[in-house]
């Protein structure tokens, strides 16, 4: 908009359509079973970005992004998984994916080798994708895959990223935050809350023209 002040947008739209039907035996009767489940659900995905840029090579930013996390396919498989004849586990066809609403505000600042990142958030998750175990009976646990309420997480991130030498680079990554979790009255599921955080570490080193190398580290707390 001006030499200084810019703006992104995005917008993607979908309809999802997932319509499923189960037929199995009951182990214990041998009688056929059949269970239909049927997904249908339109969403908007919108994102927004405004950048202004400061003396000094700073930068703030401020962010709107709707995200979606989808189930993996052993969440979503219907058939139990009894690898584990102790530890059963099924899959739920109905599972809606994880809706995501993430807000930031960001300050940047750029160096010779160096950058460095603030950013203030709130992230909110709609519907989230909780594995809930029961016990059948005094060996065996059933663990069933389920939409629960939501996720309200507040917090700073701090990311620095330094080039060290040619061909080798340091990323790091300090993320602190107060997490909000809406149980679940279906599942005799509390609500929980406090506050937390998490560290990460990546190294990457370009050791040959086709050859490179990449290191992770990361420390969850508590």
């Amino acid at each position: 908009i001006t030499e200084k002040f810019g703006f992104q947008f995005g917008l993607r739209a979908e309809q999802a359509n997932l319509n499923t039907i189960y037929r199995s035996l009951d182990p214990t009767s041998l009688e056929p079973v059949m269970a239909e489940g049927k997904l249908d659900y339109f969403r908007i995905y919108p994102s927004v970005f405004l950048t202004q840029k400061l003396k000094n090579d700073n930068q703030l930013q401020l962010s709107y992004t709707r995200r979606v996390n989808r189930p993996r396919g052993w969440q979503i498989n219907p058939f139990r998984d009894i690898a584990d004849p102790n530890n059963i586990r099924v899959g739920n066809p109905n599972l809606k994916p994880e809706d995501i609403h993430s807000f930031e505000f960001s300050h940047m600042k750029y160096w010779k080798a160096v950058t460095f990142t603030s950013s203030l958030y709130f992230r909110q998750v709609n519907d989230v994708v909780e594995g809930i175990q029961q016990r059948v009976d005094s060996t065996t646990t059933l663990t069933q895959f389920a939409n629960l309420a939501r996720n309200r997480a507040t917090g700073l991130e701090l990311i620095s990223k330094a080039d060290l030498f040619k061909g080798f680079n340091l990323t790091g990554n300090l993320n602190f935050f107060y997490n909000n979790f809406s149980g679940s009255e279906e599942f005799n599921i509390a609500s929980n809350d406090g506050f937390n955080w998490n560290a990460k570490l990546m190294a990457n080193a370009q050791i040959l023209p086709t050859l490179s190398a990449q290191l992770n580290m990361e420390y969850m707390a508590r």
